[in-house]
């Protein structure tokens, strides 16, 4: 699990940016009646309001300061229904770590053709690990805990709370 700002529990990710209100932003009425197509033609809209955050990440002794158009905070192999796709990148859901994504400009095909294949293209992807991630933009921004709105802030915390779940199944 994740927690935000020492408030808001998370079970999958935590993002900002591009796309991240897709989720709760698409009404229900249309997904009840496209399916998965209402979040696509809801993210179409958001293409025309895509602008980057200017923002620092400080995390497990790292710091990358940029301007950035997404971020994502997540312990999973899919994004977005797959669109991201982290499969090959060593994921392990009991490390205690988060894989952070951060997107700096939109992709060209070829950049998300490598990034399918784990190349990641430092102009426009920067993917890490860490236990501990800080983020500090210059405005506050929205984001977004499992698909719901998790509020506004200018300065993030996302802190892993490595096997905070105890999962009992019976035979």
């Amino acid at each position: 699990m994740g927690l935000i700002n020492e408030e808001r529990h998370f079970d999958y990710i935590a993002s900002f940016g591009a796309f991240a209100s897709t989720a709760y932003a698409t009404p229900q009425r249309l997904k009840n009646w496209l399916g998965r197509a209402a979040y696509f033609l809801c993210g179409i809209r958001q293409v025309f309001e895509l602008k980057p955050q200017a923002l620092t990440v400080c995390a497990d002794g790292q710091r990358v300061v940029g301007e950035f158009y997404y971020g994502s905070v997540s312990n999973t192999t899919r994004i977005a229904g797959g669109i991201i796709d982290l499969q090959g990148a060593g994921v392990a859901y009991d490390d205690g770590l988060f894989e952070v994504l951060l997107i700096r400009q939109p992709p060209t095909m070829q950049a998300l053709r490598d990034f399918k294949r784990q190349k990641y293209d430092p102009d426009y992807f920067y993917l890490f690990r860490a236990r501990e991630v800080r983020f500090h933009f210059s405005q506050p921004t929205e984001w977004t805990a499992d698909g719901e709105c998790a509020g506004r802030y200018q300065d993030v915390t996302v802190r892993c709370l490595n096997n905070a779940v105890e999962l009992i199944s019976r035979p």
